[in-house]
C-alpha cells in the first residue's frame, strides 16, 4: 500500500513538470524492478540474497522510515513460527547404529 502525497511547489519529475497541488504516490512495484539496480529483476532468484552479509540498500520489501509497514515484525514473526511447524510435522527417522559404523566415523574425525 503507498500513501499518497500532494505537491507543495511546481517540480520536475523525470523530465515532467509535476504542478503544485498535485497528488503523486511512488510506485514500489516500478522502483524494485529497476535494471539500474537489480540485475533480472522480472526473474524470481532467491539465491541473489544468499551471499549478501545484509540487505542491498535498495531492497525495501518493509519500506522504510515513519511510514514503513506496521506488519513488518508480524510477518517476521510468522516466518519463525511456519518453520517452526515445517518442522515439527516432518517426519524423523531413528535408525540403528552399527558398532562398525561408530568407530569409522571416529576414526575419520582424529
Amino acid at each position: 500500500m503507498n500513501l499518497w502525497r500532494r505537491s507543495s511547489e511546481v517540480s520536475d519529475v523525470g523530465g515532467f513538470s509535476v504542478p503544485a497541488g498535485t497528488t503523486i504516490t511512488a510506485q514500489l512495484s516500478l522502483l524494485l524492478s529497476d535494471e539500474k539496480h537489480f540485475k533480472d529483476p522480472s526473474n524470481f532468484d532467491p539465491s541473489r540474497y544468499f551471499k549478501m552479509d545484509r540487505l542491498d540498500q535498495h531492497v525495501i520489501p518493509f519500506g522504510i522510515g515513519k511510514r514503513s509497514c506496521l506488519g513488518e515484525s508480524l510477518a517476521r514473526a510468522e516466518l519463525y513460527l511456519v518453520s517452526l511447524e515445517f518442522h515439527k510435522n516432518s517426519l524423523y527417522i531413528m535408525v540403528k547404529t552399527y558398532d562398525a559404523m561408530c568407530s569409522a566415523l571416529r576414526k575419520n574425525r582424529n
